[in-house]
């Protein structure tokens, strides 16, 4: 057994040794520390350090594997061009003087795509997704109840909410970055169930295509109505003539827009069931766990030999 060992495996001080490793290293001052002197008390206690790394180790992996594991689904998207009619009209009426209308329609259709990306995040957005697929049971599922159908805690103010799935989605769930270089656009979701991942993924792209288009129908469908009420306004013929114009402009790009799926993000790579998890790193865990426990074996191994010459000094 190690000289610097009971038979219990409690470090003490060799008894051959007049002071212990810690005062050589302390004795040394300013020529440095006394590596030949640091070898040795670890070449004596590495019983002791390699019993510490291997609890490390063991604890790493319990902690590794108790780690509830995630998965990535990607999908990459490209902002559709913006159309340029409605800066048209905004530009023609406000050349005929109606600064009030081309206030108004100019700012339809701007930064479509910072729209887009504010939208996506938002609680309206994303609360009408969690209730059109049910999903509160399965953001929270150690709170709900499979065989009952229900909530385990009846009181609807200790129930998780809407609110509380927003948050737990954009902070843990969803991501979305823009490449300032390129546009385009990187959604991910990480859940732990790669199936759901891929498809949540999917869906909502498909549901923010089909959002925007419906609201920017609806737009057009205002502005028609603006310029036709406006045309009613006025006798110039060459002012009704270019209203005429912008109305039929508007209602082709109804139409357009009606027809169009990928109205705001142009899919360039779908989201697909990923293979891999993405979390936990269980290597990176058991490594660091392991680095730690032989790092703490040292440390104590120190620690007790500076505790035994701080009594020594005081006897």
């Amino acid at each position: 057994m190690s000289e610097g060992f009971h038979s219990t495996g409690v470090l003490e001080r060799p008894q051959e040794q007049e002071q212990s490793s810690y005062s050589h290293i302390q004795a040394s001052g300013n020529e440095g520390i006394d590596l030949v002197a640091v070898t040795r008390k670890l070449l004596d206690c590495r019983k002791f350090i390699a019993i510490v790394g291997l609890l490390g180790f063991l604890v790493s992996v319990a902690i590794a594997l108790a780690i509830t594991p995630t998965y990535k689904a990607e999908i990459t998207v490209a902002p559709v061009s913006e159309n340029d009619g409605s800066g048209k009209l905004s530009s023609t009426l406000g050349n005929m003087g109606l600064g009030f209308a081309s206030n108004l329609l100019g700012t339809n259709g701007d930064n479509k795509a910072e729209i887009a990306l504010a939208t996506i995040k938002s609680r309206a957005f994303l609360f009408s997704f969690m209730e059109d697929y049910d999903l509160l049971p399965v953001l929270f599922p150690k709170q709900w109840d499979a065989k009952r159908q229900s909530w385990k805690k009846q009181d609807p103010k200790k129930q998780p909410t809407l609110f509380k799935g927003h948050q737990l989605f954009v902070k843990k769930i969803l991501k979305v970055t823009q490449d300032k270089k390129t546009g385009l656009v990187a959604m991910s979701i990480e859940w732990r169930n790669p199936q759901q991942a891929a498809q949540w993924a999917n869906i909502l792209v498909q549901r923010l295509n089909d959002q925007m288009r419906a609201q920017a129908i609806v737009e057009y469908e205002k502005q028609n109505d603006y310029l036709a009420r406006e045309v009613q306004k006025t006798s110039v013929v060459h002012v009704q003539e270019a209203m005429f114009h912008l109305i039929e402009t508007q209602t082709k790009e109804a139409m357009l827009a009606n027809v169009t799926e990928e109205f705001a993000f142009k899919i360039i790579d779908p989201a697909i069931v990923p293979e891999e998890r993405s979390k936990p790193k269980r290597k990176l865990i058991v490594a660091a766990g392991s680095f730690l426990g032989l790092f703490l074996g040292c440390f104590l191994v120190f620690a007790n030999d500076f505790r035994q010459q701080v009594l020594r000094t005081r006897q």
